[in-house]
């Protein structure tokens, strides 16, 4: 009978009482997909960081194609904010094994790997290592892929 309507709260509203915290940023160390930098030419945090903190994120992450060449830069200049520095890394795969037969499109696809702690980084470090130096070859590497699946945390 007397049924009141509330209106569907703004998306503003809803984001002000949920902490948002974006996960997957190319930073300009993903070649060809990523513009933002980490720090400015001056060496303080880049609009990206100032922007997680303006809008109040309590955390945020990079996730660069198949390398951490910005971790370092990127934990520095986000603990300097304040913000809590999500390291991660965006790999490619190929299901099954690395063989000249495996190279089909449905055969390949990307995962997002992010580090909770020092052991994941670690981790993530060695995938990224073995993958570089896998590259770098062209050919399979001491460090095959096949025979050593180190976890990631």
């Amino acid at each position: 009978m007397g049924e009141t309507h509330t209106p569907n709260p703004s998306a503003e509203e809803i984001m002000k009482k949920t902490q948002f915290v974006h996960l997957h940023n190319h930073t300009e160390y993903s070649l060809g997909d990523g513009i933002m930098k980490i720090v400015d030419e001056s060496g303080n945090p880049s609009e990206f960081i100032r922007t997680v903190l303006r809008e109040g994120m309590p955390a945020v992450a990079i996730t660069d194609h198949g390398n951490l060449f910005g971790a370092i830069e990127f934990y520095s200049a986000c603990h300097s904010m304040g913000i809590k520095p999500i390291v991660g890394c965006e790999m490619f795969m190929v299901r099954g094994p690395r063989t000249e037969e495996c190279g089909l499109p449905q055969d390949k696809f990307h995962i997002t790997v992010l580090a909770r702690d020092c052991e994941g980084y670690q981790n993530l470090i060695i995938c990224s290592t073995i993958k570089q130096f896998n590259q770098c070859n062209g050919v399979e590497s001491q460090l095959n892929a096949q025979e050593y699946r180190p976890p990631i945390s």
